[in-house]
């Protein structure tokens, strides 16, 4: 939609028909806002490039428990040092709303946009419904640890994840294949696994029916209050804890010249005797 708002900017100013250009999804998530603009703006390149229908991806916000104590969740540390360079970061929503879902790590796929946009539209298609988020990873690393680290590097993804990593060191023959979700339905993990590594070699379009299969089928999302525990066993991280007690060294030392330069409590009057 484009809106009009008024700013009445008196006699000088004459501004009184300002343009606002405002984008929202079937969800009624606001994407895209410009505005408010003078009148004859002329109308934004990237709105002209909005396409009715275009899945959209949005970020919302949420308790983590996880966050608390990572440790004792997830069991795994060290295991993401030993594949640096290795682990993409976390996908983010950029250009407003759009998100890169399919990640080829190491590995040429020439038809990875194509299968962004295939994922996103399946991610529409579900999301909702299912209260998903779908994100797939081809990596060329042929060691299965990988979905370990990846795991301890995401923390274990957000409470609507499911992760589905392909190893092909050498693509497209398939190695293994592994999922990371919080659901506790580890039946369509297992299935997706399972049927990913009956292709035998990579296909983009048959690795995407076969996650909308399972996932419109089995997947149950795993809500946030199972990990609400985790609140009663936070801990600060390890350089927190040395910077606290270096801190306390550090006043300690400072009230100790402190009180032996002023003596406040002149305790070594009553002893018949001052320092000078």
């Amino acid at each position: 939609e484009c809106d009009t708002c008024y700013r009445h900017g008196g006699r000088k100013t004459g501004w009184n028909g300002d343009m606002t250009w405002d984008a929202h999804s079937s969800n009624q998530e606001h994407v895209y806002h410009n505005g408010c603009n003078s009148p004859g703006t002329l109308t934004p390149a990237r709105w002209s490039q909005i396409t009715i229908g275009e899945p959209t991806a949005f970020e919302h916000s949420f308790t983590n428990y996880i966050k608390a104590n990572p440790d004792s969740v997830l069991r795994r540390a060290g295991v993401a040092a030993q594949f640096t360079g290795a682990l993409p970061a976390y996908p983010r929503v950029h250009d407003h709303y759009r998100a890169q879902r399919f990640l080829a790590v190491g590995v040429a796929i020439p038809e990875a946009d194509a299968l962004n946009a295939r994922l996103s539209v399946v991610n529409a298609e579900l999301g909702s419904p299912r209260q998903v988020n779908l994100t797939v990873i081809v990596t060329n690393v042929g060691d299965q640890m990988y979905l370990e680290a990846l795991t301890e590097h995401w923390l274990g993804g957000k409470k609507n994840d499911l992760v589905v990593v392909i190893g092909a060191p050498e693509f497209p023959t398939i190695a293994w294949a592994g999922v990371m979700s919080w659901t506790r339905v580890e039946e369509v993990k297992l299935g997706i696994r399972d049927r990913i590594m009956g292709l035998g070699t990579f296909d983009g379009g048959k690795v995407l029916d076969i996650i909308a299969s399972e996932v419109s089928d089995k997947f149950v999302r795993r809500p946030m209050a199972d990990f609400e525990y985790l609140k009663a066993t936070i801990e600060p991280p390890e350089w927190a804890q040395w910077t606290l007690f270096a801190l306390g060294l550090l006043i300690a030392a400072v009230l100790q010249a402190y009180f032996w330069r002023n003596d406040p409590f002149e305790t070594s009057a009553r002893y018949g005797y001052r320092r000078w």
